[in-house]
C-alpha cells in the first residue's frame, strides 16, 4: 500500500474516501562507527561487552512415553 501511495502522490496530504494519509520525509543523524579510524576501533578503552540471551523455539516436543509422575501444587 505504501508503494502504491508513493507512486501516485508526493509529499503532503492525500484525502481518499476511506482515509486521510500524510506523506512526509524526515532526515535523521546517526553515529556511524565504521567511519572511525582503525586505531580507535581497536582500542579496548572504547569497547564494552554486552551479553544477549536468545531463546529459540525449535518445534514441538517429540511424542514419546509419558513421564510417570503427578504434579503436586502447594500454597
Amino acid at each position: 500500500m505504501r508503494d502504491a501511495l508513493l507512486s501516485v502522490a508526493g509529499p503532503g496530504r492525500v484525502v481518499a474516501p476511506s482515509a486521510v494519509v500524510q506523506i512526509e520525509s524526515r532526515v535523521s543523524r546517526r553515529f556511524d562507527p565504521r567511519r572511525l579510524p582503525d586505531h580507535v576501533l581497536r582500542d579496548p578503552q572504547y569497547q564494552v561487552e554486552k551479553e544477549t540471551t536468545y531463546v529459540r523455539v525449535l518445534g514441538p516436543k517429540p511424542q514419546g512415553p509419558k513421564d510417570d509422575f503427578d504434579v503436586i501444587e502447594r500454597d
